[in-house]
C-alpha cells in the first residue's frame, strides 16, 4: 500500500463493517493499484483468507497507517461474510448483468436462493405449462430437445445464459398465439435486491459488488440507455447505504471521474452523471512514482549482473535536471542512475506518465518491464544489450493511441514529440531531451 491507498482502504472497510458509506468510486490510472484494492478487500470480506496472509497485510498496512490495521481487525471479526460479485468492462444491460452475476455467485458459494428476474419468470412459466397446459408444455419441450438436452437447457436458463433466454423470448409467441413474453418482476431492481439481501442477512451473508473497468461500460453507453442506467445506479447506491440492509457494499472502479465520461453528451445528460456521482464517495488513487521506481529497480536487477555502471553523462544529467524530486540524492544515485539500467532515466521518468495517458491494460507500467513482446524491455535488451531509450518507449505505446480514445490534443502533441525524438541525436544535450518529454 502507498499513501494514496489509505483513504479508500479505510473508507471501504468501514462500509463493510457498517460504520461508513457503502457506495464508493475508486478513480485512478492503470498501475495505481485500484483494482488490486478491490481484489484484496473482496478476499478479506469472504473470511476465507489465511491467517498468515492477514499477518503479512497487517505488517504492510502498519507501515503506511496504523488505523488501517485497526479497521481490518474489526472487519475480520464482523459477523457478516460477504460474497463477491464481480463485473468488468462493457457488460451490456447493467441491471441484467448485475442480477445475473449475483445468481452465478450465489450458485458458486452454494447459496440456494433464486434471484427474482427473467430466469425465474421463464422457469415459472414452463412449470405452469407443465401443470395446466400439457399440450403447450410437450410442444415446447420438443422444440428445446431438437436443439439441446432438456436438463442442460434448463441449467443454462438458471445461469442466465443470454442465448438461451433470447431463444425462449423468440419462440414464446409461437406457443401463445402471438402473445409476447413479458417479465413480471424483472424490471424492479429494488424489489429484487431487497428479497436477496433479506434472505442473505438471515444467513449471516452479504454482497460485495465490485464493477472493475466501469469506465468502459460508461463509454459504450448509448444516450437512450443513460437515464435507465443512472436510475439503476441511484437505486443500488441507496440500497447499499440503507441502514436496514447492512449487508451490501458497492465499488465502481474507473479511470476518470464519472462526469468526465459524459463530456460527449448534452448538458442535461452531463448533469445526470454529476447527480449520480454525488451518491458515491469518490477516492482518487495516484500512481506513486517513488514506489514504481523501487519496483522497477527490483525487476531490472537481472540485467545488471555484468554491467560496469552508469556513464558520466547519465549521472551529470540527473544532477542537472530534477526529474525525480520525490527521491533523495542517495536514491537518485542508486535507484535511478545505477538501479534503473537498462531502463534509461528519462524513460523511467516518462513511463508512468505515458501509461496514464493511453490508459491501456495491454500497455501498462509492468507489462513493458516484464513482457517478452516486440518493443518491450526484455526483448530489446536481448537484442541490443543497451539502454532502453525514450524513442523506444514512444514506439511501444504508439499502438495504444490508435486502439483507445485518447484526447486529440494529447495525441497531436504525442506524435509531435515522437517526430522530434527521431530527429534528435542522442549525443546532443540532455537539455533538449528533457524539454521535449516535459
Amino acid at each position: 500500500p502507498t499513501p494514496s491507498h489509505i483513504e479508500p482502504l479505510i473508507g471501504i472497510m468501514k462500509g463493510l463493517i457498517n460504520t461508513g458509506s457503502k457506495a464508493h468510486i475508486i478513480v485512478g490510472p492503470y498501475g495505481s493499484g485500484k483494482s488490486l484494492l478491490g481484489t484484496i478487500l473482496a478476499n478479506i470480506s469472504t473470511k476465507e483468507i489465511s491467517r498468515n496472509t492477514l499477518d503479512q497485510l497487517y505488517d504492510k498496512f502498519m507501515n503506511v497507517n496504523p488505523e488501517i490495521s485497526k479497521v481490518l481487525e474489526y472487519l475480520i471479526k464482523y459477523p457478516i461474510k460477504y460474497i463477491p460479485i464481480i463485473l468488468e468492462g462493457n457488460v451490456g444491460d447493467f441491471r441484467n448483468s448485475l442480477m445475473t452475476s449475483i445468481q452465478r455467485a450465489l450458485s458458486k458459494y452454494n447459496v440456494d436462493i433464486i434471484v427474482p428476474g427473467i430466469a425465474t419468470d421463464i422457469l415459472n412459466r414452463i412449470d405452469i405449462w407443465k401443470k395446466e397446459y400439457p399440450d403447450t408444455y410437450h410442444k415446447f419441450k420438443s422444440m428445446v430437445t431438437s436443439n439441446w438436452d432438456w436438463d442442460t437447457w434448463l441449467k443454462r436458463i438458471e445461469n442466465y445464459d443470454d442465448k438461451s433466454i433470447a431463444w425462449f423470448t423468440y419462440v414464446y409467441p409461437q406457443l401463445t398465439s402471438g402473445s409476447p413474453f413479458h417479465v413480471s418482476s424483472y424490471g424492479d431492481l429494488v424489489d429484487q435486491l431487497d428479497i436477496v439481501l433479506s434472505e442473505l442477512k438471515q444467513r449471516g451473508l452479504g454482497l460485495f459488488v465490485i464493477y472493475d473497468e466501469f469506465g468502459r461500460f460508461l463509454q459504450m453507453l448509448t444516450p437512450s440507455r443513460i437515464h435507465e442506467t443512472m436510475q439503476d445506479l441511484q437505486e443500488i447506491s441507496e440500497i447499499a447505504n440503507n441502514s436496514i440492509s447492512e449487508n451490501m457494499v458497492l465499488i465502481l472502479i474507473t479511470h476518470r471521474n464519472m462526469r468526465q465520461y459524459a463530456s460527449c453528451y448534452s448538458e442535461d445528460l452531463q448533469k445526470e452523471f454529476q447527480r449520480i456521482e454525488k451518491r458515491f464517495v469518490t477516492y482518487h488513487v495516484e500512481s506513486d512514482q517513488a514506489t514504481f521506481i523501487r519496483l522497477a529497480s527490483n525487476i531490472t536487477s537481472r540485467y545488471r549482473n555484468s554491467w560496469s555502471g552508469p556513464e558520466k553523462e547519465i549521472t551529470q544529467g540527473l544532477s542537472k535536471f530534477p526529474l525525480f524530486p520525490e527521491l533523495t540524492e542517495y536514491e537518485i544515485a542508486n535507484l535511478v542512475a545505477t538501479g534503473s539500467y537498462p531502463l534509461h532515466p528519462v524513460s523511467l521518468f516518462a513511463l508512468p506518465r505515458l501509461a496514464n495517458i493511453v490508459a491501456q491494460n495491454e500497455r501498462t507500467l509492468f507489462t513493458l518491464l516484464e513482457s517478452d513482446e516486440p518493443g518491450g524491455l526484455k526483448k530489446n535488451f536481448d537484442v541490443s544489450k543497451s539502454w532502453y531509450t525514450i524513442d523506444l518507449l514512444f514506439d511501444y505505446f504508439e499502438p495504444s493511441l490508435e486502439s483507445y480514445e485518447v484526447d486529440s490534443t494529447i495525441k497531436e502533441n504525442y506524435l509531435l514529440y515522437k517526430r522530434s525524438l527521431h530527429r534528435l541525436n542522442y549525443s546532443e544535450k540532455n537539455e533538449d531531451l528533457v524539454k521535449i518529454i516535459k
